[in-house]
């Protein structure tokens, strides 16, 4: 997997450990089978390793539309965890929120980047039953009609939907997988990233799509598919 905004490049066992770094921080932190996090970030390798280590220990993840503000944004995050959250939701005193980069801008923050860092890297502990009908995570409808509408996404419904888009498509493990459209829509976070994490395609990341590094980047890193 490359991250291209930071040059980082992982293979398959590095980018195994990265995820048993966020399963084992946050099940050292008490979540569970049943908990939800909220994913707000932008496209990167880090995203992808955060709800796969959350899945590991059962966690769901809610994959929110990170150019949200304000009512649409607090109903996204609403719909899907526990605690009652208004608009503004940094006044939020009972909803943990963690950062990765500088979290010197609210105190209240986590700086999550230095303690994955100090997290161990095997496997965690299988403390709850995980299976094929378990939630993986919520993706929401892009709200065109009204709010965004969460998407209930089972383990064997992502991993259905990855192998059909593959038959379908003629996609295979030896393409590399180029991503630039949202993570946290179906078409990149299923059809695309899912095709590294389910049939080990190499997946190369862009922050976002630029009509003006598309082709450049896809000579550049040698990819053949891009959803």
């Amino acid at each position: 997997m490359i991250d291209i905004e930071t040059g980082r490049v992982f293979s398959f066992e590095e980018f195994n450990k990265e995820c048993n770094r966020y399963a084992n921080y946050f099940q050292g932190q008490g979540f569970r089978a049943g908990d939800v996090v909220a994913l707000f970030m932008e496209n990167s390798v880090d995203f992808v390793a955060a709800w796969m280590g959350l899945a590991k220990i059962g966690v769901a993840t809610a994959w929110i539309n990170c150019n949200l503000k304000r009512e649409p944004l607090a109903h996204c995050i609403q719909t899907t965890l526990d605690e009652t959250i208004s608009a503004e939701l940094f006044s939020c005193q009972n909803v943990n929120l963690y950062v990765i980069g500088d979290a010197r801008m609210n105190p209240r923050f986590i700086q999550l980047s230095e303690k994955l860092q100090s997290q161990r890297t095997f496997e965690p502990k299988q403390r709850d039953v995980i299976d094929f009908k378990s939630i993986l995570c919520y993706i929401y409808t892009s709200g065109t009609t009204g709010l965004p509408k969460a998407a209930v996404m089972k383990h064997f419904r992502y991993y259905s939907m990855v192998i059909g888009a593959a038959k379908s498509f003629g996609i295979y493990s030896s393409d590399r997988i180029y991503v630039s459209m949202p993570i946290y829509h179906t078409a990149a976070g299923i059809l695309g990233v899912g095709q590294a994490l389910c049939r080990g395609s190499c997946c190369v990341i862009r922050k976002k799509f630029s009509a003006s590094n598309f082709w450049r980047d896809c000579v550049q890193y040698q990819c053949t598919v891009s959803p």
